[in-house]
């Protein structure tokens, strides 16, 4: 009862005769919102017709014994598909398509630049990308923003590798991959 009460209160203080307009719009946004944390029951048991004007005749137990039809809140959240323009970390490089929570998109990826709705051109263009960097000649090459810093630091790095001159042998990619991952860690 008290539900029903404070919203026809809401609605009655919404409909003012002397700004209908405004007032009709604050109405139709009312109805518009979505139910969150809703839970949807029904009874398991009706409640018998009673008599005009008489309120109806409620088993103690019975009568209170509801069946859970729809629960919004615990309801998995559905996810928002955006395309990346440039690498976020945890979620993907420039060009990647990622389905992440609607908070997500809308707060921190979209108003930041960080991605882009999946339209059509926005799908046409990052393939373009995509192709160009796999394509080509590799001095035509693209390369992504993980690929300049691993040159990058490759450009400053300088390799050491120890022989000994009693032991003839040669230097082959095997031995600089290892000395190099023990000169990284």
């Amino acid at each position: 009862m008290w539900a029903v009460a404070s919203s026809r209160f809401v609605l009655q203080s919404c409909w003012n005769l002397t700004n209908l307009k405004s007032s009709w719009s604050r109405i139709q946004n009312l109805s518009q919102t979505a139910c969150k944390n809703t839970a949807i029951v029904e009874r398991c048991w009706k409640v018998p017709l009673s008599k005009e004007g008489k309120p109806p005749r409620l088993h103690p137990r019975r009568h209170r014994v509801y069946r859970l039809l729809d629960d919004t809140k615990h309801k998995p959240q559905d996810k928002m598909e955006l395309i990346l323009t440039q690498t976020v970390p945890k979620l993907g490089g420039r060009g990647a398509t990622v389905f992440v929570k609607k908070s997500v998109g809308r707060n921190k990826l979209l108003p930041q630049g960080l991605a882009v709705y999946p339209s059509q051109e926005n799908k046409d263009m990052f393939a373009e990308e995509i192709r160009l960097l796999r394509e080509g000649r590799p001095e035509d090459r693209v390369q992504t923003r993980t690929g300049q810093l691993t040159v990058e630091f490759l450009k400053k790095t300088q390799l050491e590798v120890p022989m000994h001159t009693s032991i003839q042998y040669s230097l082959t990619k095997e031995i600089v991959c290892r000395q190099f991952l023990r000169r990284v860690r």
